[in-house]
Formats: structure tokens, sequence, C-alpha cells
């Protein structure tokens, strides 16, 4: 039965007990409780003194005494409360023992190494005392006094004063019920004629009359009863006025919301417009901004293609990174309205992590190099090498957090790790990259706020050092998309570390790349003075599986190369060395290198990235690198350097893929300069081209001819690209066709499956990227598509030869019958292939002097001739980029003696097949 079951009377009478009781019982307790711990205390300490006196008795005999210890012994136990004494040594030996032989067992591990140990045993308990003594051989040992304690009298005298606080404590609880029940009835008493009066006042008397209370205490309670009648009285006519008052004051506001509804609504109203005003305005400056700047960076690169002289590179140079700045201001603003609109759409792909940081690293080293700064990475070991996710995002992050890095960094370096991040405890993995920096730092109020929009450290950043603070936070806003967390770390004045992580998904642990075979059995001397920069160096190497020897003055290497020639153990050795500016023009390291050469020990030195490459001490190198040192260019170059006078083609590695060209495809676009780049890198590439500068011409000629692939701009006068293309599906041609391209500089969230959804199958935006537009052309029309001659084909050496039967097999997929007959095809057209381009020099006929470069470079590139293909590229691309004819004639006649020496070289062989074959054979051996 609960509390809320019994009457009032009982409740009282139950509660004053319960008190009273539970006071009596406290009070007991506590006294009984106290005299308790009292006899503890006073029998415990009279054992110890026991035990204490004894073991100081014992403790100063200066020697050996067993008599004397059995005698002491036995003084302790006249007392009655112990039972018997044992003395033991360290080797757990009894010494003396008085008493009763009946010993508890006790383990020897809970002997205590200071002190006093008390293990209790019922009514017995066991004194364990820790004392030192002399040995039988007069050696110090530590001995322990064991003494068996008879309780029974401690606890007869507990049992004592036990019953008398229960005796105490019930005849206390009966006091306290009595009293209980004497206060039950005086406040019943007082109670009834509380009653009697609030009945009076129930009566609904504006003024009540009460009943006198006979208790002169409660005469102020009748005041107040009389007072709180009036009061209720008088709430009831206020609380009915207010409830009128109210109702009025309700139906006003409820009018009042209405009319702020339909305001609201307008002003949503308003709000839907301007921001798609505002989308349209983004789209609009993309476009008009944009589109001008294609043309100049498009327009640029054509022209750093072209012989220029040093003041024309640098203008040019100047033009490119404006127009570079420019785009970049664009895109972070794009970007942000991308991020503020919760409207970015990420990418699900496998990515090469390892690749994409050597990526960032390689592209923004020149920057950091310009102020003098190292900029290094450190890809730990334990990080997957490919994962799920959007390298174009991730690489984003990181290029925004490294070129901040740079911006305000005066001296130092800038490290970015890459790493796991052990912090979280989760099922998962977490990526964790950190960029560390040693530039101004950040106070504690400038963290607060600098991945804001708009924001920086303070209002003189922006002027010194540029930019329109939207980096970071567009940073933020990806990571967070990307389901990671981005956090700083700083202290003015000393740097910063600017660190974000990424869940990690499908994760592929692997080397970067696969050890090259002709590292195999090579070792290394390293001379690297920069910390971080040796760090990464060295894990390169051990993924080489290169033994190397590291040393801390270039001195110390190079009298190390001296000496292993000396004892001519510098077989299968190469030299890696790290040199600064001033370092490539001191006399004293170009000598040493020389010597070093004469010692037939190949030289790799990288360095910040150069302003020129005149330093004579290059001359002396094998390969020269610029910093960071990455995994692929370092095992590049070792494998260049090993190949010694074999060099690549530079050319061949920078330009434009070529196609076949036997086919047409059309681009639409009503800006002229716009055309004109599609056209200038189209050509570039050995296709052919129209152009239309409107949907409706476009329309006209695909009514006229058809075109495998169309490139459409979508903002357009009177009809749009979208437009033209449903127009251009509904031809017959193209009833089934798929391979038409939205060309556009609008670029916000989500664009790409919007034109697909309109039926594009693709998305270009401006400007254009010559490489993103020869891979978009070559996925699309695969079978125009020649694969690079050049690619793992045995290298060209920096003579450039006529004739190289090797490559020519090679690139007869290793058919050396079908190579010959290549050969032969092309020894047969060379006279009058000469002829024919002779004949269009003569009579300016550029269009059919395009047309004989075109068929030999295709020729070139399916025979084993490097010069020739070197040359008739070389004119092909002055032609079709429409260089100036003095130009295109020295390219023109280079091509022609490129013929010459090839007609010789087939002259002066009678079996070049079979020449070449004993050539390389003699080589390998």
């Amino acid at each position: 039965m609960g509390m809320n079951s019994l009457n009032i009377k009982s409740r009282i009478l139950l509660t004053t007990s319960i008190c009273l009781v539970t006071a009596s019982l406290a009070i007991t307790f506590f006294v009984a409780h106290r005299a308790l711990e009292h006899r503890q205390s006073s029998y415990e300490n009279s054992i110890y003194q026991l035990i204490f006196s004894t073991k100081i008795a014992i403790s100063s005999r200066q020697q050996y005494d067993r008599p004397y210890y059995q005698d002491q012994l036995k003084n302790l136990l006249l007392s009655p409360e112990v039972s018997h004494l044992t003395l033991i040594n360290e080797e757990r030996a009894v010494i003396a023992h008085v008493g009763d032989d009946s010993t508890p067992p006790i383990n020897p591990n809970r002997f205590p190494i200071t002190g006093t140990q008390i293990i209790s045993l019922g009514n017995l308990a066991v004194y364990i005392e820790t004392l030192p003594m002399q040995s039988a051989s007069g050696e110090p040992q530590q001995s322990w006094l064991i003494a068996l304690v008879d309780r029974t009298s401690l606890q007869a005298q507990q049992e004592k004063v036990i019953k008398t606080a229960v005796i105490i404590f019930i005849f206390s609880s009966l006091i306290s019920i009595l009293m209980a029940k004497y206060l039950l009835q005086q406040v019943r008493h007082v109670i009834a004629r509380i009653k009697e009066a609030l009945i009076s006042a129930n009566k609904g008397s504006s003024s009540p009359i009460f009943p006198q209370l006979e208790s002169e205490d409660l005469h102020d309670h009748e005041q107040l009863l009389t007072e709180i009648s009036s009061q209720i009285y008088r709430y009831k006519n206020d609380v009915r006025e207010e409830i009128e008052q109210n109702t009025q004051d309700l139906r006003e506001t409820l009018e009042t919301i209405e009319i702020q509804n339909v305001e609201l609504d307008l002003a949503r109203k308003k709000a839907i417009k301007a921001n798609k005003a505002k989308t349209e305005f983004l789209a609009n400056m993309s476009h008009e901004i944009r589109t001008p700047l294609n043309s100049i960076i498009g327009f640029s690169k054509i022209l750093m293609r072209s012989p220029l002289n040093m003041q024309q590179m640098g203008n040019l140079r100047a033009i490119q990174k404006s127009s570079e700045v420019l785009l970049s201001t664009i895109n972070d603003i794009l970007d942000f309205s991308k991020v503020e609109a919760g409207r970015i759409a990420l990418e699900k792909e496998s990515i090469s992590l390892y690749e994409l940081i050597e990526d960032v690293v390689v592209m923004l080293a020149p920057s950091a190099h310009n102020k003098g700064l190292e900029l290094n990475y450190l890809y730990y070991d334990d990080v997957p090498g490919m994962l799920d996710g959007d390298s174009l995002r991730i690489k984003q992050i990181i290029a925004n957090l490294v070129n901040n890095a740079i911006k305000f960094t005066e001296t130092g370096e800038i490290i970015v790790r890459v790493m796991l991040d052990d912090s979280l405890k989760e099922e998962t993995d977490n990526l964790k990259i950190a960029i560390s920096d040693t530039g101004l730092g950040l106070s504690d109020e400038e963290k607060l706020s600098i991945f804001s929009a708009f924001s920086q450290a303070d209002a003189s950043t922006a002027r010194q050092f540029g930019g329109t603070g939207l980096g970071l936070s567009i940073c933020r806003g990806l990571v967070h998309e990307m389901g990671g967390t981005i956090r700083v770390e700083s202290e003015l004045d000393k740097g910063s570390t600017f660190w974000f992580t990424l869940p990690i998904e499908n994760p592929v642990m692997q080397n970067p790349k696969a050890t090259h075979p002709k590292l195999e059995n090579q070792s290394c001397y390293l001379y690297e003075p920069h910390h971080h920069s040796k760090q990464n160096i060295i894990h390169t190497l051990n993924y080489l599986n290169i033994p190397y020897q590291q040393f801390d003055t270039l001195k110390e290497l190079i009298s190390a190369i001296e000496q292993d020639g000396k004892n001519d153990t510098q077989t299968n050795r190469f030299a890696l060395i790290s040199l600064s500016d001033k370092e490539l023009e001191e006399e004293c390291i170009y000598q040493a290198f020389k010597c070093v050469n004469a010692l037939d020990i190949n030289i790799l030195t990288y360095t910040p990235s150069l302003l020129h490459y005149d330093y004579k001490i290059l001359r002396q190198i094998s390969v020269h690198m610029t910093k960071p040192a990455t995994y692929t260019n370092l095992s590049q170059s070792l494998v260049s350097a090993l190949n010694k006078g074999i060099t690549s083609d530079h050319a061949e590695e920078y330009a434009l893929p070529h196609f076949a060209n036997n086919a047409t495809i059309l681009a639409v676009d009503d800006n002229e300069m716009n055309l004109s780049l599609v056209k200038a890198l189209v050509k570039e590439m050995g296709i052919d081209i129209d152009l239309a500068d409107s949907a409706e011409q476009a329309i006209d000629l695909c009514k006229k001819q058809y075109y495998p692939l169309i490139l459409m701009d979508i903002q357009m006068p009177d009809m749009d690209g979208i437009e033209g293309m449903k127009r251009i599906k509904t031809l017959s041609n193209y009833y089934d066709h798929n391979q038409i391209i939205a060309l556009t500089a609008f670029a916000l969230p989500n664009e790409k499956d919007a034109f697909i959804e309109q039926g594009f199958v693709d998305l270009l935006t401006k400007p254009l990227n010559e490489q993103k537009l020869a891979e978009t052309i070559k996925k699309y029309l695969p079978e125009l598509a020649i694969e690079n001659p050049v690619q793992d084909e045995p290298k060209v050496s920096a003579e450039i030869q006529a004739f190289n039967w090797n490559e020519a097999v090679y690139l007869c997929n290793n058919n050396s019958e079908l190579a010959k007959d290549f050969t032969n095809n092309l020894i047969a057209v060379l006279p009058s292939t000469r002829s024919d381009l002779e004949m269009a020099m003569e009579n300016n006929d550029t269009e059919q002097l395009g047309h004989y470069v075109h068929k030999l470079h295709g020729l070139s590139l399916l025979c084993g001739t490097p010069k020739l293909r070197h040359a008739v590229k070389q004119a092909e691309i002055a032609i079709k980029t429409e260089e100036p004819a003095n130009i295109v004639l020295l390219k023109t006649q280079q091509t022609i003696q490129a013929i010459n020496e090839l007609e010789f070289w087939f002259e002066s062989t009678d079996d070049f097949s079979a020449s070449q074959q004993n050539e390389s054979e003699i080589t390998e051996s």
C-alpha cells in the first residue's frame, strides 16, 4: 500500500514516526560505531605496541642469537591475546617459535616488504611484521615476525556495545512514537478549525466573515484567509474582463497574421526571382568573361609553341599567367555559389592518390621555388595507393591549401603529409592530409573566422597578397560534402597546419609503380641537406629497392666516389645530388663533377625551378630534375641516366596527339575567336573541321553533310545550342546520332547532368583544355585515333637516327616481315614525295603542301624513321597552325633534308634489316 492511499492523519503519524525513529537510529548507530572503533583501535594499538617492542629488541641485537630471539618471543607470548609467535628469515626458514604448533597456512607472497600486514581469520588474526636483523653469517637480512592473535576478548566487548545500542534504540523509538501521536492530535485540531474557516469562505461572499479560531497563533491565518477570499473574488472579475480583451486582441492578431502571410508569400516569390536572377547573372558572367579568356589562354598556348624570342615569350607568359589568375578568381566565385547552394556534384571513381599528390606538388613547386621555399610531401606507408573519390575536388582542396601556404610563407618550407587519421575510433579508416608551413601563422581570433567566406587574416592581407578570401570557404564546403572535417592548428609568427580528413572507400594497398628492371643491382650516393627532402628521396629509393649511402656534405660524397674509384668498387652506381642556385655557379663543384664523370659515374642533380638552364655544370650531369623529387620523376630519371647518350624527343612528349584524317567534325559558336581557337587546336591534331557561327548555319551544314562529332556552344543568339541540338537530331541522318558535345562557359551546379538529360553526350567547359579536347575526340571517335608510336619505344639518341630497325619492328608489333614491307613501301615513295613537296613550295600552294606533308607523316609513323618523323611532324604543325610562310618553308626544307639523309642511308646499306639486326646483337653483347 503506497503513501498516497493513506489518509492525512496516518501520513502525518507515519512521517513523524519515521523521522523520529530514523533520527534515533542514526544517533544510536553513530554512538555505537564510535564505541566499536574505539575498542578496536585500543585493542590493535596494544597488539602493535607488543609486537613493536619485540621488533625493536630483536633488530637492535648486533649479532645472530637464536636463544635471545626465543626469549623475546616468550616475553611477548605472556600477553593473553597472543597464541603463538614465529620468526622466519627471507629464505622462509623458521628462526624461533613459541606457542602452539598449529600455524594457519599463509602464502609467502603475501608477506609485506615493509611495515605490517594483518590477515583476518575469523576469531583469529595474523600479524606479519617486517624487521631487519643479522643472519648467521653476519650479513643483514630481512625477516618477518608472525604473531597469531586471539580476538575473542575484542569480539566480546563489541557484542556488549551492540546489545547496549539495540536497547537504547528500542527505548528511543517508543518515545518517538508517543511524541508523534501527541503532535498528530495537535495538528488534527488545527486542521479542523481551518476547515471550518474554509467552509465559511466558500459561500462566495465578496467579504466573508470567518469564525474566530481559538489559538492566538492562528489569528494571522484568519486574517490571511479573509484577504485571500477577497482577492479571489476580485481575481475572478479580472480574469473575465481579461478573457474578453484577449478574445478581441486575438481577432486583431489573426487579421494581422493573414496580412503578414500575404506579404511573406510576396517576399518569397521575390526571393525566388532574385535567386533566379543571380543564377542568370552567374551564367552570363561566366559566359561573357570566360569566352574571351578562352581565346586569350588558348591562343597564348598556340603562340608559345611557335618560334619566339625571349622578350616575346616573357610577354606571352605574363598574358597567360594574368589570364589564369582571372580565371581562378571566376572559378572561386562559381565554386562558392555551388557550395553555398549545396548543389556540388561529386564524382565517384577509382583514383591513384599517390599520383594525385605528386601532380599537385609538381604543379605548385615552381611557385614555391620562386619565393625560395622548399615544397615536399611525405606519403606514409600505411596509406592505400588507390581509393574511390572525386579526384578533381580532392586536388582542388589540396591545391588551395598549398597555394595559401605558399602565399603566406616568406621563408622555410611547406610539407604535405598524407596519413591515416588515428584520432577517430571508427570502423572505417579516415584519410588525413595535412599541409604545414612556416609562415605568418594565425591568432586565436583569426582562427575563428578563417573558414568564413570573403575572410582573410586582416585587411592588409588582401592588399599585400591578393585573393578573394573564398578559397578556404570552398575547401570547407567541399570537405563537408565528402563527409570529412577540416581544421587549422596555428600559432602567430610560427606557421600553420591546415588538415582535413575524408572517409576511405574501397582502399587498395599498393606501391606507386613497379620497379623498373634496369634499376636492379644499382646503388646510390646521396647528398641532400634538407631533412624532409631527404626523407622523401630515401622513401622512393626504398620503394625501388636501391641501396644507398647518404652523406652530410658534398665533399664527403665526392671523396667516397673517388675512393671507390680507386678500389674499383663503383660498378652500377650513380650519384644523386641536390644543388642550390648558388651551388650551380661554383667552379669547385663543376671541377668535382668533371672528376666524377671521368670515373664513369652517372650524376643526377635536382634543383629548385631555374630561371634559365645555361649553367655549364649542367653539361657535366646525366640528368637534371626539378624539386621535389617525386617517385615518377626520380624513377624515370634514373632509367634515363642508365641509358647513356639516349634522350627523348620532348616535342613528342608535349605536342598534341594526332589522328587519322579521314573524317570531318563540326564546331558551332557565335564567337569568332572561339571558333578560331577550336579550329587551330583540332587542325593541330590532324583532323578536318567545319565551322558554323550559329545554330541555323549548323543545321544547314548537317543537311548537306554528315558529321560524326559536333561541338555545340550553348549560349547563342536567336537559337541556343540546346534547340540547335534537338533540331539536328530531327534530320534523317541524325535520328540515332548521339555524338553532340556541349561547349560552354556556363558552369553552375549539376550542369553536366542537365545537358546530358537534354540530349548531349558530354560537356566541355571553357577555356578549352587541349588535352581534354583531344581525349574527348579520341573517346567518341576511336576509329580516328592513332596509337602514340613513341610510348615505351626504343628512345632515339641525341643525334636523331635516320633509320632504326628495332623501332621499325616494334611499331609493327614485333613482326619483322611486316616492318620490312612498310620500310620498302616508304623507300619507294620517297623520290616522288620529295618532288611533290618541292613543287608545292615553288607554287606557294599551302593546301597541297599540307596534303603531301600529312601523307608522309602518316607513313613515317609506321616505320623506324625517327629523324623524318620528327621533321615532318614539325612541318605539319607549322602548316596546320598557319604559321608564317618563312617558318613553313624552313620546316619543309628540313623535311626534304631528312628524306635525302634517309635515302642516302638506304643506298649505303644493302640489307638494312640484317645490318640493323647485327648492330643490335653487337650492342647487346
